[in-house]
């Protein structure tokens, strides 16, 4: 499998012109893949693949924004 680009769901909100509560939501209910990158145990560093996006975009039939 090929290297892969990374977004975080801050990245994700802005392309596709919704709320980061929504890319979370959409992440919580399992809709997007995304994983937990690391960070220092005090926070989560969420990031979703790029070819994952691209899937979750094309299933829900939404544009970038």
């Amino acid at each position: 499998m090929s290297a892969s680009s990374w977004v975080t769901p801050r990245v994700i909100a802005q392309r596709l012109g919704v709320t980061i509560k929504t890319v979370r939501r959409w992440i919580a209910l399992g809709r997007l893949k995304a994983f937990n990158k690391g960070g220092d145990g005090i926070g989560r560093r969420l990031q979703v693949r790029e070819d994952e996006l691209a899937r979750f975009v094309e299933a829900q039939e939404l544009a970038p924004a």
